[in-house]
């Protein structure tokens, strides 16, 4: 009757603007990473698009100087060095070795590096789905970059179970730009030293042999974004790729994801 054909007709308008919200919108606005439909497309999700018209993470961009409060201020930031286990075990999460020689052979051949990171395996199945960070038993550190709020999601659980770590990342200048400003750019570099007790130290480097001080509005300084900002609830529990940035070739964003 007509009753059911409007119910009908209701619920596919509802199905149709969910997957339009989950296929487009929730990817433009950057309230989804590794769990959107980006994931073999390469798209950028941090700082700007590499997309040729579509933007990604506007709301990065749009709340990049909002503070504390929201889930999507600060911008991007650069992990240069990390001795923290939980970083290590999640990030890049490098599985280059469980590739097959003609697989890495294929992957140089047609340009690509010949390395593979996947820091939504370690995220999702767990960091026992990935091989062990070489930076863990003293081998080189790959740097990457992560969303902000990644970065103070990050710090906070690393204080949850006590850990005691040290942490230097750079904060980029601006809400986005190019590959160049992602790989290279000279931001607010900062040292963070965590004792696992509550005792911490964090500076500022102001020149080669100055320091100061953070203020209380350092990114790993300040507290969990605000629960009662409702643009906040869009991207609850999400978890983000980080993106290598020592290992790329031809200035673009490098593979990332299975």
């Amino acid at each position: 009757d007509a009753k059911d054909v409007r119910l009908e007709a209701t619920l596919r308008g509802l199905l149709v603007a969910l997957a339009v919200w989950y296929s487009f919108v929730a990817i433009s606005l950057g309230t989804l990473d590794i769990s959107s439909p980006n994931m073999f497309s390469n798209v950028r999700m941090q700082g700007g698009t590499n997309h040729h018209f579509l933007p990604t993470a506007m709301l990065q961009q749009w709340h990049y100087s909002r503070g504390a409060e929201s889930a999507f201020s600060g911008g991007v930031v650069r992990v240069e060095s990390t001795n923290s286990s939980l970083f290590l075990a999640l990030h890049p999460a490098e599985y280059t070795d469980v590739l097959r020689p003609a697989a890495k052979a294929y992957l140089i051949d047609a340009g690509h590096s010949g390395r593979q990171w996947n820091s939504a395996v370690a995220q999702v199945v767990g960091a026992f789905a990935v091989p062990p960070n070489p930076a863990a038993s003293g081998g080189p550190f790959v740097r990457y970059t992560l969303p902000a709020y990644a970065l103070r999601d990050l710090v906070r659980r690393a204080r949850s179970v006590g850990e005691a770590f040290v942490l230097e990342y750079e904060q980029l200048h601006g809400a986005g730009g190019d590959e160049m400003w992602r790989t290279a750019s000279a931001g607010r570099r900062v040292m963070l030293r965590e004792d696992g007790v509550g005792g911490r130290l964090c500076v500022v480097k102001v020149s080669r042999t100055r320091h100061e001080p953070c203020s209380a509005q350092e990114l790993v300084l300040q507290p969990a974004p605000s629960a009662w900002m409702p643009i906040n609830w869009l991207g609850a529990g999400q978890s983000w790729n980080s993106y290598v940035v020592d290992a790329p070739r031809g200035g673009q964003l490098h593979c990332y994801g299975s």
